[in-house]
């Protein structure tokens, strides 16, 4: 796409016109195979008594991708009353999954084993939302956090699942009060090897209107 001059005639510059070729980038492809992501910066040029920014998640097809706006950067006077900025556009990334290492003390079973402390790997996911009036979230506090894996009893105790310490799981019977997760419901879930005790769940601001569940996670041991 050629560059347009911004004093020409020919251009109604009260509406915001592009000046010069659309930028597009797709910043997750390479880390997470993500090509669907897409990110589109059109320069643009409006006459300054006449700007105002589209609102976030405003929805457009730019370069035929169907794409919601994410912000515009600062205008700068380029002169004849005209000014220059770049309006930012994008979709929704997929999940993604980071991985880290952190040391976790895991509980006890009674009768068995003593709560023991050692380094794991944790999974970080992020799961992306867009986040406005008129969506499924309109606030970010609105969005889906995941609870973070707790043991409890019914004598009260309710405590994160790696606070360590005295914690020990069990299956009940006699005089003891049964947690939740039952020993029994954790053995399953460390013989199953998956990410499943949650350690916590924030949001993160990503760009514009999007923004990502981080959910970190561990293996049972």
């Amino acid at each position: 796409m050629s560059s347009l001059s911004y004093n020409s005639p020919a251009f109604d510059l009260m509406n915001a016109q592009t000046n010069g070729p659309i930028k597009q980038e797709f910043p997750f492809s390479n880390k997470y195979g993500d090509a669907a992501h897409i990110l589109l910066t059109a320069p643009l040029v409006q006459l300054s008594a006449s700007y105002a920014p589209l609102a976030i998640n405003t929805t457009a097809t730019v370069n035929g991708a169907s794409v919601f706006v994410v912000g515009d950067s600062q205008p700068s006077e380029i002169g004849a009353d005209v000014v220059a900025f770049d309006r930012q556009y994008a979709n929704v990334p997929a999940t993604h999954y980071d991985y880290e290492t952190a040391s976790l003390t895991f509980p006890g079973f009674f009768n068995s084993r003593n709560p023991y402390t050692q380094t794991e790997t944790v999974q970080i996911e992020r799961v992306y939302y867009q986040v406005g009036a008129g969506l499924t979230y309109t606030t970010v506090d609105a969005l889906p956090l995941i609870a973070e894996s707790r043991v409890t009893n019914t004598a009260g105790l309710n405590v994160s699942i790696f606070s360590g310490g005295y914690l020990y799981l069990n299956n009940g019977g006699g005089i003891l009060s049964p947690t939740t997760p039952s020993l029994a419901t954790y053995i399953a879930l460390a013989a199953a090897n998956t990410y499943s005790l949650v350690l916590d769940s924030k949001p993160e601001w990503y760009i514009g209107g999007l923004w990502a569940v981080v959910t970190r996670r561990a293996q049972a041991r």
